[in-house]
């Protein structure tokens, strides 16, 4: 077997285990950052005050004033969330 062309093999196999490891690590990162900006280009094109407020502390008329979407059980951990 020749040196050169058996290391160059583990160099190239080297370097793509090391990018897609990278691209694993960053994913939901990455995903987050789009879903954030579709968030933002929804709120702007239609126009509509997008402020979580909890279900219980909502006012208003539900499907009119506010719309409710799945609605997490509070518990403690949820509520330092909303502090």
């Amino acid at each position: 077997m020749n040196w050169t062309k058996g290391l160059f093999r583990i160099w190239i196999i080297a370097s793509v285990g090391i990018v897609l490891s990278v691209a694993g690590f960053s994913y939901p990162e990455v995903k987050k950052e789009f879903e954030t900006w579709n968030l933002l280009k929804l709120m702007q094109a239609n126009d509509i005050l997008m402020v979580p407020v909890h279900c219980a502390e909502a006012r208003g008329r539900k499907e009119q004033d506010y719309f409710q979407a799945a609605c997490p059980i509070r518990t403690d951990q949820n509520k330092a969330l909303l502090v």
